[in-house]
């Protein structure tokens, strides 16, 4: 098991794309420096009225599928 550790930013605007299905993948570079990639639907429970802003956790299992995500 892998934990990703990452700051993420997007406005509300931004996040319009990913409701009009233009984005679909999230990428974002960890503390450590490692990349992290996942689907996008996986942040719909952290938007709000401003869009996403915070520090996230992203657990990983050995297949690199996503056990648990959520705000530090």
């Amino acid at each position: 098991m892998a934990r990703y550790v990452f700051d993420l930013s997007f406005t509300a605007t931004q996040l319009q794309a990913l409701y009009r299905g233009e984005i679909n993948t999230i990428r974002a570079q960890d503390r450590e420096g490692r990349w992290v990639q996942f689907g996008v639907a996986v942040l719909r429970r952290f938007v709000s009225y401003g869009g996403v802003h915070g520090t996230f956790a992203v657990d990983v299992d050995a297949s690199n599928r996503i056990t648990r995500i959520e705000r530090v």
